[in-house]
């Protein structure tokens, strides 16, 4: 997929716990939806699906935020944009982190949460990426899936049971494997961890053709 740079709309990072957002949408009065610094994971997969879209960066090898794309492209209305969580307390382990934009993405402890509203449109446009780079012969698409995660933001909040809830992962499908984020080993201390497994033959029968077809 191209690479469209859409600075628009880049979440401003504040304290621990808060969903990020800038106080208006560029060029506009229009407030931006922050949610509360003491929303946990749980308190919100009622109005937002939770997800992470840090391989598609990480092992895909764009250099833009693809929600921030997201954002631009389709003109989303700033109280309806995907916010993020940032948290002392990591999600996941093993995915590092990115600078873009100058803005440094700590993907361990970042998730976004994207309202039910914009959630089908979103996870379409993310799931149709594809990576071609005809210089390297290197090619990879999207490997999309749902797990169940411990929420670590309630965990540290001496919440009487364990919660899990439901995060969506955007992964990738390449010619030397499929990078995905597997879920903790061992509840409720362990957290989701990078991990790869041998390549799809489907991909790589596809991305071949895709790499002749651009190299003419």
């Amino acid at each position: 997929m191209g690479e469209t740079n859409t600075a628009a709309g880049r979440p401003e990072h504040k304290p621990l716990g808060t969903f990020l957002g800038s106080d208006t949408t560029p060029g506009t009065s229009e407030p931006v939806k922050v949610l509360s610094d003491v929303a946990t994971m749980s308190d919100l997969i009622k109005d937002f699906v939770l997800f992470t879209p840090a391989l598609l960066v990480v092992k895909g090898g764009i250099t833009h935020d693809p929600v921030e794309e997201f954002n631009g492209l389709f003109s989303v209305p700033g109280d309806e944009r995907p916010q993020v969580l940032l948290s002392p307390y990591p999600f996941f382990t093993g995915l590092g982190h990115s600078v873009i934009g100058g803005s440094l993405y700590p993907w361990d402890h970042q998730l976004y949460a994207c309202p039910n509203k914009q959630w089908d449109k979103l996870q379409a446009f993310l799931n149709n990426m594809a990576f071609v780079n005809s210089v390297t012969g290197q090619f990879a698409r999207v490997l999309a899936y749902a797990m169940m995660m411990v929420d670590p933001v309630a965990l540290h909040a001496k919440v009487a049971r364990i919660v899990q809830v439901g995060v969506t992962v955007f992964g990738i499908s390449a010619f030397d494997g499929e990078y995905y984020i597997a879920p903790a080993k061992q509840l409720p201390h362990d957290r989701p961890a990078l991990a790869i497994r041998p390549p799809n033959p489907e991909t790589v029968r596809y991305g071949k053709v895709i790499v002749s077809l651009t190299q003419g």
